[in-house]
């Protein structure tokens, strides 16, 4: 376990954004099974609201990281603020459709306010912590995997259905500039008439910030080709045996048709796994609440995610770093096969979901059709509200390359930060990639749903394939 800062460092950082008077009664971990070291602070004199105020920072240097891991502190401020602001924003007066970054058919079910962190402080550079670090005010909850007790199968009901309202409302915030790609990477360059200056290569890809600096891409295409080649790329590095030429062949064959999402919606990648999704019971709001906590009946008017009578509440995420603008399917939670509650969340009662299917009889179509257990490939056949999907017909295409995405990010995460059972986690997504892989090469480019054409890319923009490696990635 990792020791604590000092509190002499700790005033420091603290000075700067907590009244003179408040002083620090103690530090303590948080249980937490997120990469980075969380600690909170306790406070004299300060009101924590039923949260806590959180010190994030960044896992320690003996962990190896992937590339798209290397900013996560950075980059979950940059996020909560973004969408504070964009909430914050929408509920007081109309924006330009460029700069709102919320759909028209906004409502007040886009108020997410009430499972967001607030931002109290945070730092890039140097300070006196000797990394970057961000100070937050907490939302209540403990994370699924850490609660005391498994949830029962009614709890998992509520749940599910609370996660798909959860990410319904993401979806409904779009990229300020209509670029895609690492929110963090999209955000750094603000929007202006004219594009965000290209980079050199060597920039683009490879150490770490990925994108970083570009302002995002203007196709999904290439900006999920430069995700997937990073984490291909981190592969390499440490030797992993793996089929990158059957990867890169696929997406060289059939790519073209991420190009058919128009729309770049806010997609929080891991924002429904057990380890990361913070839940309190009745039982907690109640004990919280005779503490001096908010009020319930307040706390329930600003979530408006929670079940009548429901015993379980989704009170938000414990990171909110590994976001993109993109497609809302990259989702882990829809390449696992999501539930039949956490479907009816997401596609909400305001139109009839569409099915996601290839043409009857296809080779597209029996490739999706075929049940796999644990791949997730056979759950395609499910109905999705086409408010947040585009091109939902060849969505089955799209769906398999994510499926690769994420079973590779398993597979080489395995060889970077080996555990207990490494080795049947690395066999399990090994299956899947394999699975995945099967079907895109069943996929017969006569039989997609839009005309073969060349990737389209932004003026200047290069194949993350390409690209030459930084410095970093010899290192």
């Amino acid at each position: 376990m990792c020791r604590p800062p000092s509190e002499q460092s700790l005033r420091a950082i603290l000075s700067t954004v907590l009244p003179p008077h408040a002083t620090i009664d103690k530090v303590k971990v948080v249980p937490s099974l997120r990469l980075q070291r969380i600690y909170e602070v306790s406070l004299s004199s300060i009101d924590s609201g039923g949260g806590g105020v959180l010190l994030v920072l960044p896992p320690v240097a003996r962990l190896r990281l992937l590339r798209f891991e290397q900013r996560m502190v950075v980059a979950e401020a940059e996020v909560v603020r973004w969408v504070r602001m964009v909430l914050g924003s929408s509920t007081k007066k109309p924006l330009p459709k460029y700069h709102a970054g919320v759909s028209s058919s906004a409502d007040h079910e886009n108020n997410l306010i009430g499972l967001l962190p607030t931002v109290l402080h945070s730092s890039q550079g140097a300070n006196e912590l000797g990394s970057p670090f961000t100070l937050l005010h907490s939302t209540p909850g403990t994370p699924i995997a850490l609660t005391r007790y498994k949830l029962t199968a009614p709890e998992r009901e509520q749940v599910d259905r609370q996660l798909g309202q959860l990410h319904r409302r993401l979806s409904k915030l779009t990229s300020p500039s209509g670029r895609f790609g690492p929110v963090a990477a999209v955000l750094s360059v603000r929007p202006s008439v004219s594009p965000p200056r290209q980079l050199p290569l060597h920039q683009q890809i490879g150490s770490g910030s990925m994108m970083m600096g570009t302002g995002g891409t203007a196709t999904w295409s290439v900006a999920f080709h430069s995700m997937l080649e990073g984490v291909l790329r981190d592969g390499e590095d440490m030797a992993v045996a793996m089929q990158y030429t059957a990867i890169r062949r696929s997406f060289q064959r059939l790519g073209y048709v991420l190009d058919e999402v128009r729309v770049p919606r806010l997609v929080v990648i891991d924002g429904a796994g057990d380890g990361n999704v913070l839940v309190t019971t009745e039982d907690e709001e109640e004990e919280m609440d005779e503490k001096g906590g908010v009020a319930k009946g307040e706390r329930d008017n600003d979530i408006k995610i929670q079940e009548d009578n429901s015993t379980v509440t989704v009170t938000g995420l414990r990171d909110w770093s590994n976001s993109v603008f993109g497609d809302p399917l990259l989702a882990s939670v829809f390449s696992e096969g999501p539930s039949k509650d956490f479907l009816e969340g997401f596609n909400g009662t305001a139109s009839t979901p569409t099915r996601i299917k290839p043409e009857p009889g296809t080779q597209a179509d029996r490739a999706a059709a075929t049940p796999t257990k644990g791949v997730g490939v056979g759950l395609l056949n499910h109905h999705y509200s086409d408010d947040f999907i585009d091109d939902i017909d060849n969505a089955t295409v799209r769906l398999l390359f994510y499926q690769v995405y994420h079973a590779t990010v398993c597979v080489v995460r395995e060889f970077y930060r080996p555990r207990s059972e490494s080795s049947r986690w690395e066999l399990e997504a090994r299956k899947r990639l394999t699975e995945a892989l099967a079907r895109l090469e069943e996929v017969a480019i006569d039989e997609m749903l839009v005309p073969k054409r060349r990737l389209r890319r932004g003026s200047g923009e290069m194949s993350p394939a390409k690209r030459f490696k930084s410095p970093a990635d010899d290192a």
